[in-house]
């Protein structure tokens, strides 16, 4: 059900070793893996997107475009995953190889787990929401401003703000507007939510065990100061505490591996871009869609772009940081107790930091103040040579 809603390969549960598996592929299923259609036609998609704005862009005005040249941001937010549809089939696995790790604690394990197969379904029956939402509302949007939507804008070929458009024949409209509207929610509706649900999860499951072992801090600073007969009960928790901080490490190359090359550097780029556009339109071309439904579209689409990347960098940098402080403390502990030569002590010093990666950079508190910087600078930039 996964990867045929999804649109990825297939799969099939393995109940013997618990997770999910890739069905063998003949050597016809491998020929079309490796040429990938979906990539060709992708490419295709987005030719057409561009003609079929180019011809709208002769006819319609210049406030009507704007919001007409909506579909073509959503389409360049979206393309790295259809580009690359080995790497979006990955992410489904990523989380069962999360769970996996994630969901193995005893009896005795004091510590919060979040179990993500729980999780996993919620997130279908999001996915089906959104399915099911989604023309709803482009209906609902469709009514608001005809030239919003391209589908549904043939049907308003009768009204009077269609008439100035003149957008050609109707039979011909239909045809492109459908084709357009019909791929745009196939991808959107798929591949988007997937890759967002995934390192956006693991992301804030790293940060929240850090925090986690950080709040314990005090429990084993307490046990460490009280009786030496319960001495044995500060090693039991710093054992604990270490088995936790191994799996978030693994979580950590996990997310590293998957997501810093390519996926993380694309969203993080494409987000400032549309902070910086979102906000330039919004504000050079607010007289004239001052009355139209797209002076609420480019605004959201800035606020959401900018707190993707708030949220990006703030929790990578936060994790990256309060590891750091995690690991002093822990240290700081094992010598006041005054156990250099214990297991315990040679392990932490083995630990590293969580070094969440962007590219070959590592991410830092600081970068958020960066980033916010560079996008108003920008913005502003672009807004005085407007001007000039």
């Amino acid at each position: 059900m996964f990867s045929n809603f999804l649109g990825l390969y297939k799969i099939q549960w393995n109940a013997e070793h618990s997770k999910w598996l890739k069905i063998a592929p003949s050597a016809g299923i491998k020929h079309r893996l490796i040429y990938s259609p979906r990539k060709y036609c992708f490419i295709l998609y987005g030719v057409f997107l561009f003609v079929n704005n180019l011809r709208l862009s002769k006819t319609l005005g210049k406030s009507q475009l704007l919001r007409s040249s909506y579909w073509v941001l959503t389409f360049i937010g979206f393309s790295p995953i259809y580009l690359d549809p080995a790497r979006s089939s990955e992410m489904l696995n990523i989380l069962i190889r999360f769970e996996k790790t994630n969901g193995h604690h005893f009896a005795w394990n004091k510590f919060p787990c979040t179990s993500l197969l729980k999780l996993c379904k919620v997130w279908i029956l999001q996915m089906c929401f959104t399915a099911v939402g989604i023309p709803i509302c482009v209906t609902v949007l469709k009514l608001l401003d005809p030239c919003m939507v391209p589908m549904l804008r043939s049907i308003f070929v009768t009204s009077g703000e269609s008439k100035e458009c003149h957008l050609g024949k109707l039979g011909i409209v239909v045809f492109l507007d459908f084709i357009e509207f019909v791929v745009w929610y196939w991808f959107a509706a798929n591949a988007g939510f997937l890759v967002g649900t995934t390192y956006g999860t693991m992301l804030t499951t790293i940060l929240a065990y850090v925090q986690i072992l950080n709040g314990k801090m005090g429990e084993v600073a307490n046990i460490c100061r009280g009786r030496k007969q319960i001495r044995s009960e500060k090693g039991y928790q710093t054992d604990l505490q270490l088995r936790l901080y191994a799996r978030v490490k693994i979580i950590e190359s996990m997310y590293n591996g998957h997501f810093q090359d390519f996926h993380l550097q694309f969203f993080y780029t494409a987000g400032c871009i549309a902070v910086i556009f979102g906000s330039y339109i919004s504000i050079s071309f607010g007289n004239e869609i001052s009355e139209q439904i797209a002076f609420l579209v480019y605004p959201l689409i800035a606020l959401d772009a900018l707190g993707m990347i708030l949220f990006m960098s703030y929790s990578s940098g936060k994790a990256n940081h309060d590891s750091k402080i995690l690991i002093k403390n822990w240290l700081r502990i094992e010598m006041s107790c005054k156990s250099r030569s214990n297991i315990f002590f040679k392990r932490i010093k083995a630990c590293s930091p969580i070094k969440i990666r962007f590219g070959s950079n590592f991410m830092e508190i600081s970068t958020v103040f960066t980033t916010t910087h560079f996008c108003l600078s920008a913005t502003v930039n672009l807004l005085l040579l407007w001007k000039v």
